[in-house]
């Protein structure tokens, strides 16, 4: 069965926390097997902050939906793979500024298509930085731009002046020429079975910056 599962974390109680924290990392050894993972962050340009903390909600689950397709599809078409996927969201970063970005846990190799044997896969091969963060931007972008077509976007007040989807494009067209950063962490960092998957799930989850 593919495993993905996404969480946020509310940080301002440290003892709640920690607690969280424990309880997260032994649900997570649960479902992990004896595999090797990879440890993946996508970051979203700052360009976009604004519009996010006015769609929350909306903004976030996007976010969410688009790396774990990223990930699902290139490892589909590149090994035939169904990958298991762990995400954590920080909306800030380790400064206290808002930086939203995703780190993902993800198993190296994967269930086959009719889900009768493990793909094996080499730890070094499985993604580039570069296919991951451009599928990414080709699928964030697209979403944003059918919220808006739906009218389920809220502009804040330095957007006012998209008027329509010709304004919309112009600025889709601009964000898409600021750096979209993926990345994938392999070779001598690849998390070598599940307590190391735990003990940096434990780590990304307990950082100041969590939302």
């Amino acid at each position: 069965m593919l495993l993905q599962w996404c969480f946020r974390i509310e940080s301002a109680l440290p003892n709640a926390a920690w607690s969280f924290i424990l309880r997260r990392q032994s649900r997570i050894l649960g479902w992990s097997l004896p595999i090797d993972y990879l440890h993946c962050v996508v970051t979203l340009p700052h360009e976009f902050i604004p519009l996010i903390l006015a769609n929350e909600n909306a903004m976030y689950r996007l976010f969410f939906e688009c790396v774990g397709r990223t990930l699902r599809e290139l490892a589909m078409e590149k090994h035939g793979a169904q990958v298991g996927v762990v995400m954590v969201l920080h909306s800030w970063g380790q400064r206290m500024n808002a930086h939203p970005h995703i780190h993902t846990i993800v198993t190296v190799g994967g269930l086959s298509v009719d889900e009768n044997r493990w793909v094996t896969v080499a730890a070094d091969c499985m993604f580039a930085r570069e296919e991951v963060s451009e599928r990414f931007r080709k699928l964030f972008v697209a979403g944003v731009r059918q919220l808006y077509r739906r009218q389920q976007l809220t502009l804040p007040s330095d957007m006012k002046w998209i008027g329509g989807e010709e304004e919309l494009e112009r600025w889709l067209a601009w964000t898409q020429q600021k750096p979209w950063q993926a990345n994938v962490q392999t070779g001598a960092t690849t998390l070598s079975g599940p307590g190391s998957g735990c003990q940096v799930s434990g780590g990304i989850c307990g950082r100041i910056g969590d939302s």
